[in-house]
């Protein structure tokens, strides 16, 4: 089985897991930690019945996204094109991610140990490494697109798509602010509670924090979102820091762009194409049928001739 058949090393299986991280936090996947000094993360408090004076948070969710630049400006996305360099022990790493609304993709990735790239058409899904190319199953191209809904901001600009229960329990100080904080279920993974703060009065999502299951317990795990700019008519956070255990790695984006990649971006290398057809040339694997025994004759042959 290829690394891209494990849900927690879709992106990371060529070499980046300081930025996998992020996904893995936000949607609820194992992850990969990277190491370095850092403050451990704040502890995630047992939930407790939601205040009575406190904004439902399908209000607070779209304050965010008004302040983001509102659903207007992101439904008008067609393709979005973002490069970012993760921070990590194993060095600088870097990652170029092209999508579009059709569900193609194509990533490439540089780290200290080589260059890879995943991508799909929208349709067929393929990865490629120091041994080539592959195909990537189709059951698991859903876990590539959800990574990258991180990375694309869409779970942040739209995570009523993403979470079957969202409710403000709190409003708590926040590095010298104050706070909405949001506890929010997952759709398939409803066991997986995370809290997400938002700043009350810029109103830009500032903080996630979940607890990872680990052999040695649960492990209290936060993604910090700073340094805002805007980018066309949409604001965008372009750094995140990512803590757990007292370690901690970082993501910037040094590059936002949206509608401008050319269609062929996506469709399938040369050599995706032939595995392709490999696939529908190959031999059948069932057995082949047993051999059609001969017809019983109808009647009996003539006896010889008796001797004389």
């Amino acid at each position: 089985m290829n690394s891209l058949c494990k849900r927690a090393t879709v992106l990371g299986s060529v070499g980046i897991p300081g930025v996998l991280f992020l996904s893995g936090l936000a949607l609820g996947q194992t992850g990969v930690g990277a190491a370095g000094q850092a403050t451990q993360p704040a502890q995630t408090q047992p939930s407790t019945a939601p205040r009575k004076d406190l904004p439902e948070a399908k209000l607070v969710v779209e304050a965010a996204l008004e302040a983001m630049g509102g659903r207007e400006a992101f439904d008008a996305i067609d393709t979005q094109s973002v490069k970012i360099v993760a921070v990590s022990p194993y060095g600088e790493s870097s990652m170029d991610i092209k999508a579009n609304k059709k569900d193609g993709f194509l990533v490439v990735q540089e780290s200290p140990m080589g260059q890879g790239a995943v991508g799909s058409d929208g349709e067929t899904g393929w990865r490629r490494d120091t041994n080539g190319y592959e195909l990537v199953a189709p059951e698991h191209l859903k876990d590539v697109r959800k990574e990258l809904d991180v990375f694309l901001f869409r779970v942040a600009s739209n995570p009523a798509k993403y979470f079957e229960t969202m409710e403000t329990v709190d409003r708590v100080p926040l590095e010298g602010k104050e706070a909405y904080k949001v506890r929010m279920l997952l759709k398939d993974e409803p066991e997986s509670e995370q809290f997400w703060f938002f700043d009350v009065e810029e109103k830009l999502l500032a903080r996630i924090e979940r607890s990872i299951p680990s052999p040695v317990g649960a492990v209290p795990t936060a993604m910090i979102m700073s340094d805002w700019k805007k980018f066309d008519s949409i604001k965008l956070y372009t750094k995140v820091r990512m803590q757990r255990m007292g370690m901690e790695a970082s993501i910037t984006y040094t590059e936002v762009q949206f509608n401008n990649v050319e269609a062929p971006t996506f469709e399938l290398p040369a050599e995706v194409k032939e595995l392709l057809k490999g696939q529908q040339t190959a031999p059948s694997t069932q057995p082949a049928p047993p051999a059609t025994k001969p017809a019983t004759p109808t009647t009996q042959p003539e006896a010889p001739p008796t001797p004389n």
